[in-house]
């Protein structure tokens, strides 16, 4: 079943074959950021800018994690390649939503994503 995410984002772009491949499990982006692992987070976009969006199964692009995760390198990294701070997950929720909901721990992430924005 399609959540709004990958709706959306089915609705801007069509999937590379690669990107295709990194939005089925183990959704190996997202495992690089949740490990804290910028090398393979910018290799993994080198190889295909198009997965800097790509939701995981719960609506939560990489992004998301990144700020859920208070990474602020990743975020940068992240937001250098074009990651939208207005993805929504399956919750409603973007990532500057939960920059914020983080409070002063990420008020550096906040700055990052609501800049970006802009």
């Amino acid at each position: 079943m399609a959540t709004a995410a990958t709706t959306q984002h089915a609705q801007e772009e069509p999937l590379s074959p690669l990107a295709t491949k990194l939005s089925q499990p183990p959704y190996q982006l997202h495992e690089a950021v949740f490990k804290g692992d910028a090398e393979t987070v910018k290799t993994l976009l080198e190889e295909d800018k198009s997965v800097v969006n790509v939701p995981d199964c719960h609506g939560n692009t990489p992004l998301h994690l990144a700020v859920m995760l208070g990474n602020e390198a990743i975020i940068k990294l992240l937001v250098s390649y074009n990651a939208s701070a207005r993805s929504k997950n399956s919750l409603g929720w973007t990532p500057l939503n939960e920059s914020v909901s983080y409070g002063d721990r990420t008020i550096s992430m906040y700055n990052v994503v609501y800049f970006h924005i802009m």
